[in-house]
């Protein structure tokens, strides 16, 4: 399954808010996750290394919490995945 998730799903880390001048990278309250189908990645941008914030967003990721992250991936993958 982490082959599929893989080629599946990318998932951006972003911490802090601009208006936030000493973000805690320890509080993972702080942090969004950007969650997008590879394959909408890779159809909108050809196979990079890098994309910078506005580009992304224009792709319309799903912005979730970590407590999301989860539904979030299985949202897009269709697959549940194992509570660990």
């Amino acid at each position: 399954m982490t082959d599929v998730l893989r080629e599946a799903v990318d998932v951006f880390c972003l911490l802090g808010e601009r208006a936030r001048p000493n973000p805690d990278p320890l509080d993972i309250d702080q942090w969004r996750f950007l969650v997008l189908a590879t394959s909408r990645l890779d159809s909108e941008r050809p196979p990079q290394q890098k994309i910078r914030l506005n580009p992304l967003l224009t792709l319309e990721p799903r912005d979730v919490s970590y407590a999301d992250l989860r539904e979030a991936i299985e949202a897009i993958t269709g697959l549940g995945l194992v509570k660990a």
